[in-house]
């Protein structure tokens, strides 16, 4: 194996190619065993011919090599010496604060003095494990990793493709450290699908705190959540929603009691976000609320425009939910039915005639004007 040639690294694919690999977390799934692209981009959920073209590219940059034809292991210089020490029982049985092995720390800074994309590919691997290096050894992890954490080139790319591949919410003090950097990353627009899906985790668990917290600390204020959805693009919001949906729609945290807070308090009112798209997602976790859906759409209402929910047709057909919300809520669904659904009944969610079928068989919005236009649009 011969070294790489950082020459052939000074373009755009190079630093995208190890994007994509720390992403789907290849390097993990190769030294697991998983070797051939086929079964690589199985395990990885992505496309084998568009893998097979970025590996082709990372075996050039001498992260892989390409045992056989289709046929992937890591390459010494940039990944298997970093899985190794990744894997040396010398760091075995740290406790909190007591301090990394002298020898792997020298080690890893040996590792991470590595020039150009052998460093990065470094940064990468030593970053998915952060949150447990912080707690072990803070001094180290600030001199040697989190001194990227706040920087905009390839190296800050390289730590927080780590940091996202990792996908867990840091310790509150490691929060407090990375907290400028994970909003600069919020604002980042070539930030991935996968990528913004955990940012967006670690945005609103910022915000929420402990999930068991009846009083959580907010180390994302509200103001600061805020700005960042209103810079941000349509996926991070929608992401953030889904997120809020999710948390909220369980009972044994104190998750639904932060919705109508955040809801009120922290979603942008520009009219710039009131979109289809968002919309969508406001729709989506006010189906998703439960005994809080009249509360929520009261909030929601003034910022929502039509749309067409992909999951509202899943939500009020094949919900296990009893009794329907067409029962339970009758005021609230309806109230959301005519912000939502727009003047073309082509564009209205599969069999939405049933739930106002259920409408009309409440005693108050059975007999309430929008819902008979609504039934006449759906007849036309």
């Amino acid at each position: 194996m011969g070294d790489v040639d950082l020459g052939a690294l000074l373009d755009l694919t190079t630093p995208w190619c190890l994007h994509v690999v720390a992403t789907l977390g290849i390097a993990d799934l190769v030294a697991a065993g998983v070797t051939g692209v086929t079964e690589l981009a199985a395990a990885a959920k992505c496309d084998a011919d568009a893998l097979g073209r970025v590996m082709s590219h990372v075996v050039g940059m001498g992260v892989f090599v390409e045992v056989a034809p289709g046929q992937y292991a890591l390459n010494a210089p940039a990944g298997r010496l970093a899985r190794l020490l990744l894997d040396d029982p010398m760091k075995a049985d740290r406790t909190v604060g007591g301090g990394l092995p002298e020898g792997w720390k020298a080690r890893a800074d040996q590792l991470l003095a590595l020039p150009g994309d052998r460093r990065r590919h470094a940064l990468v691997m030593l970053g998915n494990p952060y949150n447990w290096l912080f707690g072990v050894d803070p001094d180290w992890t600030e001199r040697a990793l989190l001194s990227a954490v706040d920087k905009d080139d390839a190296d800050g790319d390289a730590l927080w493709d780590g940091i996202f591949w990792a996908a867990r919410p840091p310790s509150r003090n490691l929060l407090v450290r990375i907290k400028t950097g994970l909003v600069a990353r919020a604002g980042k627009s070539s930030t991935r699908r996968r990528n913004t899906d955990v940012l967006a985790g670690l945005l609103l668990s910022g915000w929420g705190g402990d999930a068991n917290a009846p009083e959580p600390e907010r180390l994302l204020t509200d103001a600061e959540v805020r700005e960042v959805l209103i810079h941000a693009d349509d996926d991070l919001r929608t992401q953030v929603l889904a997120h809020l949906g999710n948390w909220s729609h369980h009972g044994d945290t104190q998750w639904p009691a932060r919705l109508i807070p955040f809801l009120r308090d922290v979603w942008p009112k520009q009219r710039a976000l009131r979109n289809p798209i968002v919309s969508a997602g406001l729709v989506d976790v006010a189906l998703k609320s439960g005994a809080q859906m009249p509360a929520v759409v009261e909030v929601i209402l003034p910022r929502l425009v039509p749309a067409r929910s992909t999951s509202m047709h899943l939500m009020l057909f094949t919900s296990t939910q009893t009794p329907h919300a067409a029962h339970q809520h009758p005021k609230a669904l309806l109230d959301l039915l005519w912000a939502v659904l727009g003047e073309d009944p082509q564009s209205w969610p599969y069999k939405i005639e049933d739930t106002l079928a259920l409408l009309a068989e409440d005693p108050e919005v059975g007999s309430d004007p929008r819902l008979s236009e609504l039934r006449r649009r759906r007849q036309r």
